[in-house]
């Protein structure tokens, strides 16, 4: 909890460097984290590090017949905004055929498209990339972003755009399109009123006002009977769904 407090960025660096570092602890037992399972345990630790300050963490899963590509929406809901995340986790492999590539991914934008066109105007299309030592050498030449080490590229999100045109799923050849996710929530001014928004969100344009404009689809809001729950996720192909609730809770944003 006192982590928290510190503030999201920090709280999320530390998520980040937890990422990297359980990766590499795996591979020296012979073992392999999925990009499920890794999603899963970061949004556990972020509902058991945050209940105490306010934050509800509401998650829903199904069973994935597919190793590979399972999509995510995230909804953050705050007392001044709110936003839809699809978010499209992938892992750099360390061993076998693949290792030091990001699996399960083709360059041919196939699937990035897919996840851009499912997406729409109702949510932010991301790639959450779980990053280990396998590329350590290339991530601690990139900028520091306000805090040091290549372990703060545990967890990097890049825009599907971006990823839709990548030549290749070499880290080397997409990592200047990566941003540490600590920069995925910025304070900004939103019509004269201190709010959060996804990194890019600019991009999406500018309302009459003046004020930038966030897919907003909470759909969670009011909670919904776990069979339709599974129903949605059956029929959108998704491997779960993460609600978070923060317009109560007591941290600082910045």
């Amino acid at each position: 909890m006192s982590v928290i407090r510190q503030g999201v960025r920090p709280y999320l660096r530390t998520l980040a460097g937890w990422t990297w570092n359980r990766q590499n602890e795996a591979l020296k037992l012979g073992l392999t984290l999925q990009e499920e399972t890794l999603t899963e345990m970061l949004l556990l630790r972020i509902a058991r590090d945050c209940a105490p300050l306010g934050l509800k963490v509401r998650m829903f899963t199904r069973a994935q017949e597919k190793l590979n590509g399972a999509d995510w929406e995230w909804n953050f809901k705050s007392a001044h905004c709110s936003f839809a995340l699809r978010v499209q986790a992938k892992r750099l492999y360390m061993k076998g055929p693949n290792a030091g590539r990001y699996g399960g991914w083709s360059p041919s934008g196939a699937q990035a498209t897919k996840l851009i066109t499912d997406a729409g105007t109702d949510y932010f299309p991301i790639f959450l990339f779980y990053n280990n030592n396998k590329a350590s050498s290339l991530f601690d030449q990139r900028p520091s972003h306000g805090f040091h080490g290549p372990s703060q590229w545990g967890c990097a999100f890049a825009n599907a755009q971006d990823i839709e045109k990548a030549s290749s799923n070499w880290p080397r050849t997409i990592i200047d399109k990566m941003h540490p996710w600590h920069e995925l929530f910025d304070l900004c001014q939103i019509a004269g009123t201190r709010g959060i928004l996804p990194y890019g969100a600019s991009d999406r344009g500018e309302s009459e006002e003046g004020a930038l404009t966030t897919p907003s689809r909470l759909w969670m809001q009011p909670f919904i009977g776990q069979e339709t729950v599974e129903q949605y996720l059956e029929e959108r192909d998704l491997a779960g769904v993460a609600y978070f609730d923060a317009t109560s809770a007591d941290i600082d944003w910045s």
